[in-house]
């Protein structure tokens, strides 16, 4: 998937999700999950080019970004209500710790900007996702990406020897 091809709907759904975020009965805890779903939403789309070249893992989590930003973009902010822009917000942050994650495997954490940075903090200590936690997506963050991102680079690493073995 090209990230660049979808910075307009990166930039709708930030917008869609602030305005619920400011609204005076949002309780503190979603309108910090919202606020940080808004500036990882906002660095895809400034560095939407980096992530294109960066993202291979996990196709199933592209499609269900996709679907996730389609919808909120499509129904806008008065066709959600809050605990929907929550949900929304709760989904699109897990697809995008794995995005950023994978971007991190690939370029290493010291090239990483300070907003990714702050996306996977907050994705790791908010508490609303556990390390130890048995599921497909933690699974996928600490376990099964990290090896299909290293098996990738070992492969690449195999093909520059043996083109310059020739």
């Amino acid at each position: 998937m090209h990230f660049s091809s979808i910075r307009d709907s990166l930039d709708k759904a930030a917008v869609i999700l602030l305005s619920q975020a400011c609204e005076p009965e949002c309780e503190e805890e979603s309108a910090k999950l919202i606020t940080a779903c808004v500036a990882g939403l906002r660095m895809l789309s400034s560095h939407c080019g980096e992530y294109d070249d960066k993202v291979r893992y996990g196709q199933d989590y592209i499609r269900h970004f996709l679907k996730e930003l389609g919808n909120l973009c499509a129904n806008g902010k008065d066709g959600f209500t809050l605990n929907e822009c929550h949900d929304a917000a709760f989904a699109l942050m897990e697809d995008m710790a794995l995005f950023v994650r994978e971007k991190m495997l690939r370029t290493g954490f010291v090239n990483c900007l300070e907003e990714e940075k702050a996306l996977i903090n907050f994705f790791e200590q908010c508490g609303s996702w556990a390390f130890d936690e048995r599921t497909v997506l933690m699974d996928d963050y600490h376990v099964r990406m990290p090896v299909a991102v290293m098996k990738g680079m070992i492969m690449e690493l195999k093909e520059l020897k043996a083109i310059r073995t020739n």
